[in-house]
């Protein structure tokens, strides 16, 4: 619920930054809840550098969803290879 109203935030306008650290943290759960579910750590590099990405200046930002996209990659291989 928490994650529609932060969108809805988003979308309707108001306080940016805020509705923008509301999303990343339920992201932020999200991403945690999965990976306690598969027993990923990449999830858990993937969570932390999509929450640091909010308060760092934009070129800090993209790199370090680029390390968050590689975790989560590196997951999704994991994932693969097991099957």
């Amino acid at each position: 619920m928490a994650l529609l109203r932060a969108l809805l935030g988003l979308l309707l306008g108001g306080e940016f930054r805020k509705n923008l650290l509301a999303l990343l943290e339920g992201v932020l759960f999200l991403l945690l809840s999965f990976s306690l579910a598969l027993g990923g750590v990449g999830f858990l590099f993937a969570a932390f550098y999509l929450l640091l990405a909010a308060y760092l200046p934009p070129w800090a930002a993209s790199a370090l969803t680029g390390l968050a996209a590689l975790g989560l990659g590196g997951v999704l291989f994991a994932l693969g290879r097991r099957r």
